[in-house]
């Protein structure tokens, strides 16, 4: 788990994303809006914390408005983060 908190907190983009998924599930351009990253950043950073298991996708069959949320690991890494700053 050390990995991921290191991995999540070298990018702001990625500790962003993360801090506003811990609020409750939303959609890439929710996340962009909310946490002033680029669309194309936002989903790059979803697939890179998708591919590590800290998001999940809800509705993984949609072409649009896919639904992320923190995984429970994605949670306890984001605590360890937040501790950590």
């Amino acid at each position: 788990m050390n990995d991921d908190i290191e991995y999540v907190r070298r990018s702001k983009n990625r500790t962003h994303i993360m801090k506003s998924l811990d609020e409750f599930p939303k959609i890439p351009s929710e996340l962009a809006e909310a946490t002033v990253i680029s669309r194309q950043h936002t989903s790059h950073g979803l697939k890179e914390l998708s591919d590590r298991d800290l998001v999940v996708c809800l509705n993984p069959e949609e072409q649009r408005g896919r639904i992320y949320r923190l995984t429970e690991k994605g949670e306890k890494v984001l605590e360890e983060v937040l501790k950590k700053r």
